[in-house]
Protein backbone atom coordinates (compact mmCIF):
# COMPACT_ATOMS: atom_id res chain seq x y z
CA UNK A 1 0.00 0.00 0.00
CA UNK A 2 3.10 2.29 0.93
CA UNK A 3 4.50 1.72 -2.66
CA UNK A 4 0.59 2.90 -4.47
CA UNK A 5 0.65 6.15 -1.88
CA UNK A 6 4.01 7.02 -3.01
CA UNK A 7 3.35 5.88 -6.82
CA UNK A 8 0.51 8.43 -7.08
CA UNK A 9 2.43 11.39 -4.80
CA UNK A 10 4.91 11.01 -7.80
CA UNK A 11 2.23 11.10 -10.08
CA UNK A 12 0.93 14.36 -8.64
CA UNK A 13 4.22 16.32 -8.69
CA UNK A 14 4.97 14.91 -12.35
CA UNK A 15 1.47 16.76 -13.36
CA UNK A 16 2.44 19.28 -10.85
CA UNK A 17 5.76 20.21 -13.12
CA UNK A 18 4.00 19.32 -16.51
CA UNK A 19 2.00 22.00 -16.31
CA UNK A 20 4.83 24.20 -14.63
CA UNK A 21 6.95 23.28 -17.72
CA UNK A 22 3.94 24.17 -20.03
CA UNK A 23 3.24 27.46 -18.16
CA UNK A 24 6.31 28.77 -18.87
CA UNK A 25 6.68 27.53 -22.80
CA UNK A 26 3.74 28.88 -23.16
CA UNK A 27 4.31 32.44 -21.86
CA UNK A 28 7.96 32.13 -23.24
CA UNK A 29 6.20 31.73 -26.69
CA UNK A 30 3.75 34.56 -25.73
CA UNK A 31 6.66 37.19 -25.28
CA UNK A 32 8.50 35.91 -28.56
CA UNK A 33 5.69 36.34 -30.53
CA UNK A 34 5.08 39.95 -29.15
CA UNK A 35 8.65 40.76 -29.22
CA UNK A 36 9.30 41.05 -26.10
CA UNK A 37 12.41 39.89 -23.90
CA UNK A 38 12.17 41.27 -20.77
CA UNK A 39 11.22 38.10 -19.02
CA UNK A 40 12.54 35.36 -21.22
CA UNK A 41 15.89 34.68 -19.54
CA UNK A 42 13.26 34.05 -16.36
CA UNK A 43 10.76 31.65 -18.24
CA UNK A 44 13.53 29.66 -20.09
CA UNK A 45 15.18 28.93 -16.54
CA UNK A 46 11.48 27.95 -15.31
CA UNK A 47 11.05 26.23 -18.15
CA UNK A 48 14.44 23.65 -18.09
CA UNK A 49 14.03 23.53 -14.26
CA UNK A 50 10.67 21.62 -14.73
CA UNK A 51 12.24 19.79 -17.19
CA UNK A 52 15.02 18.45 -15.04
CA UNK A 53 12.53 17.78 -12.25
CA UNK A 54 10.19 15.71 -14.81
CA UNK A 55 13.23 13.51 -16.10
CA UNK A 56 14.16 12.69 -12.23
CA UNK A 57 10.42 11.71 -11.33
CA UNK A 58 10.38 9.83 -14.04
CA UNK A 59 13.09 7.70 -12.84
CA UNK A 60 11.37 7.37 -9.74
CA UNK A 61 8.16 6.52 -11.03
CA UNK A 62 9.85 3.35 -13.04
CA UNK A 63 11.04 2.38 -8.91
CA UNK A 64 7.33 1.47 -8.57
CA UNK A 65 5.90 -0.34 -11.20
CA UNK A 66 1.81 -0.65 -11.18
CA UNK A 67 0.77 -3.62 -9.16
CA UNK A 68 -0.49 -6.58 -11.50
CA UNK A 69 -4.83 -6.53 -11.05
CA UNK A 70 -5.71 -9.57 -9.34
CA UNK A 71 -8.00 -11.10 -11.50
CA UNK A 72 -9.22 -14.90 -11.00
CA UNK A 73 -8.53 -17.15 -13.70
CA UNK A 74 -11.37 -18.23 -15.50
CA UNK A 75 -12.82 -22.32 -14.85
CA UNK A 76 -11.74 -24.32 -17.91
CA UNK A 77 -14.88 -25.36 -19.77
Amino acid sequence: MEEQQKRQRIKDMIRQYEYEKFDADLRLGVQSAMGRTQDTEYLQKQSDEAKKALAYLAKEFAKYPEPAPEVAPEPLA
